[in-house]
């Protein structure tokens, strides 16, 4: 253990969100922008309880220390994940058990493949908008009620328009549906006397019809004699980290609810209990609608043993299905009003 006492951390998250906010690393101090207090655990606390208290926090790491608070380290739920052997399974389950090991670890490499690129590109971004930032912003000025006033060329060669085209337009309907009744209530707060900047995050409408994230970061624009006339909006494209958030938290989910199974699994000695579970886990996992164990009987059928299914589709539990069944079933799915794993 160190004598150091942890006051508070700054993670990779962080690091690329403040980039993201154009803030000075080389005048702000670590202690500004830290998470604190700390949330612990103790070096003799369980695996198992430091896992409910990552899921209670919704955090992904938790600093380890001791009785007098020094640092011992930090463990996170990758490390768990590490920690997690395959288990021996038995009987119809032991096939199913070994691909999901294997899909677990192809998983978990392909996570950490993609926070190293999204780590990359944010440094590539950094150091290139450092040269050429005044040319790939979108800037431009709006009235109180939208309308624009000024457009940069970037501007135009985002949405596809002449900047005639532009000037005039309500920045509004530029916006998806979905995204212009918070654009509105963030609108307001500007209209306000003396307002902050806000940032925000919208999906806008290119002229072809493709649809992108920008982050805008917008303030008031006060004359000479502190009146607010117009507004100043500048926006960045943020669609790849977008993608890249939405595939890291689909490969996390996954990686969780096979988690999940592995440790539901190794709880219960009971084998209907396993099997029952596997088969709602794995069907939540592969988005289908029925998941199936069965077992071949000596008169050549196979039984349905357990079985996870949509509620509207007819249940095959405990029914005996010949091969000619089977043949059917499997050749003609949709006779049975679902797809079956």
């Amino acid at each position: 253990p160190s004598t150091s006492i942890p006051v508070g951390i700054v993670t990779e998250r962080d690091i690329v969100q403040f980039q993201s906010l154009k803030l000075d690393f080389a005048r702000i101090l670590a202690q500004e922008v830290m998470s604190t207090p700390l949330s612990t655990v103790k070096p003799q606390d369980s695996l198992w309880g430091v896992h409910d208290r990552m899921q209670q926090l919704r955090v992904r790491r938790l600093v380890v220390t001791g009785e007098g608070g020094e640092l011992f380290g930090i463990i996170t739920q990758t490390h768990m994940l590490q920690l997690l052997d395959p288990v021996e399974m038995y009987g119809t389950i032991e096939t199913l058990q070994q691909a999901i090991d294997r899909q677990t670890v192809e998983l978990h490499q392909e996570i950490v493949q993609r926070q190293e690129l999204a780590v990359a590109l944010a440094d590539s971004e950094a150091r290139y908008r450092s040269v050429v930032e005044d040319q790939i912003e979108l800037i431009c000025r709006l009235q109180p009620d939208g309308t624009l006033t000024f457009v940069n060329d970037s501007c135009c060669r985002f949405f596809g328009k002449l900047r005639q085209e532009l000037i005039g337009s309500n920045l509004m309907d530029l916006l998806a549906p979905e995204h212009r009744d918070l654009w509105e209530r963030e609108w307001q707060q500007l209209l306000q006397p003396h307002p902050d900047r806000i940032l925000s995050e919208q999906r806008l409408v290119l002229a072809s019809g493709e649809v992108r994230w920008v982050q805008w970061t917008t303030k008031a624009i006060v004359n000479p004699w502190g009146q607010m006339g117009e507004y100043q909006a500048v926006g960045r494209d943020i669609t790849d980290r977008k993608q890249a958030d939405e595939i890291l938290r689909q490969h996390a989910e996954r990686e969780r609810l096979l988690a999940d199974i592995t440790q539901q699994i190794r709880r219960s000695l009971n084998l209907e209990e396993i099997l029952q579970t596997t088969t709602v886990e794995v069907q939540q996992f592969l988005e289908t609608d029925r998941v199936l164990v069965s077992r071949f009987e000596p008169s050549g059928c196979v039984r349905v043993v357990a079985e996870s299914v949509r509620s509207a589709i007819p249940s095959l539990l405990g029914k005996a299905l010949g091969n000619e069944a089977l043949v059917t079933y499997w050749q003609n799915p949709a006779s049975q009003h679902a797809h079956t794993v």
